[in-house]
């Protein structure tokens, strides 16, 4: 996962899965990957970092208070892989449900578009944001073209009255926020620059098909980098090995992830891998009949401690982080 930002489990945009693909489901769609040769559970297809669960962009900006009660809101961008559509205001998602003291309104002037997602069997129907009200800030999504859009922040004190069904606005944003494709019409790229008060970061996502690799870097500095490999010897294991860079050292995790009926999972984290190695180990109840089918069984902490999870007949009850 690499990350700008925090990540948004409750969206209105794109909807979150709640519960994995059971073994009724057709598996080999749910994670298609359009390579042959791999790991017999998938029906010979290769493990790859795309056809994962694990989102590998992830950016969010905040929109300060939506209620009364001090609730704060996001908007975010979450993405497996960089697609088309991933330069498009389609995949925004807001952390909040507008209501009360927030207003959201949607673009017309977009079609309403199927979201491909190459880890699931079809996709969802999505129209884009246009604008969004809230007590502290508002917020106008302009589409400059096919490969890039802005989000533009101005003051509730710079809004004005609707026309043609749209807030107007007075002066110039205080935040723009700019996404972009920096190499169209190639989609190995995805660039995101926000500018405020006159100063520009600029966080980009890159990823090398050939050698399944991920890079982020944060103002021309790479500090981040994920490389995935299958197992040598066992076609239906990833082994996904993750270098920070933290206080200009490299700090590198290992991910093994294993292939299942329903998709990816970790079995086992090695954190400081090159230092004093702390290995965790996941189980996961695999019995198709039983209540928790797909869920964490078991985690076996560094320390030997072992942790057992969904002990509850209902699997949706207190469910448990992703390793």
């Amino acid at each position: 996962m690499l990350v700008a930002g925090t990540l948004i489990a409750c969206t209105i945009v794109v909807p979150g899965r709640t519960k994995k693909h059971s073994a009724g489901d057709n598996s080999s769609a749910v994670i298609r990957s359009g390579e042959r040769g791999g790991c017999p559970v998938w029906d010979g297809r290769r493990l790859r970092s795309t056809n994962s669960g694990v989102l590998s962009v992830q950016f969010t900006l905040g929109l300060g208070r939506i209620s009364a009660d001090g609730e704060t809101g996001q908007i975010s961008l979450s993405e497996k892989v960089i697609t088309a559509n991933s330069y498009t205001p389609d995949v925004l998602a807001l952390s909040f449900f507008p209501k009360g003291q927030t207003e959201m309104i949607r673009d017309p002037a977009r079609p309403q578009r199927v979201i491909a997602d190459p880890g699931e069997k079809g996709g969802y129907t999505s129209q884009s944001i246009k604008q969004i009200r809230a007590p502290q800030t508002f917020v106008d999504i302009v589409v400059l073209n096919e490969w890039e859009y802005e989000i533009r922040f101005y003051h509730p004190d710079q809004v004005r009255s609707k026309q043609n069904g749209f807030y107007r606005v007075a002066g110039e944003p205080f935040s723009l926020t700019l996404i972009r494709n920096p190499n169209p019409p190639k989609t190995d790229t995805l660039e995101i620059t926000t500018t405020k008060n006159g100063i520009a970061e600029k966080s980009e996502w890159k990823y090398d098909q050939g050698s399944d690799s991920w890079s982020f870097s944060l103002n021309g500095v790479e500090t981040v980098r994920k490389v995935s490999e299958v197992n040598a010897t066992n076609p239906c294991e990833r082994v996904e090995t993750r270098f920070d860079l933290k206080e200009n050292q490299w700090l590198k995790t290992i991910k093994i992830f294993k292939a299942f009926p329903w998709g990816q999972d970790v079995i086992q984290k090695i954190e400081d891998a090159d230092g004093v190695a702390k290995v965790t180990r996941y189980k996961y109840f695999e019995d198709p009949n039983g209540p928790h089918y797909t869920f964490l069984k078991t985690t076996i902490h560094p320390d030997g401690r072992i942790e057992r999870h969904n002990r509850h007949p209902d699997p949706f009850e207190n469910l448990p982080k992703k390793p």
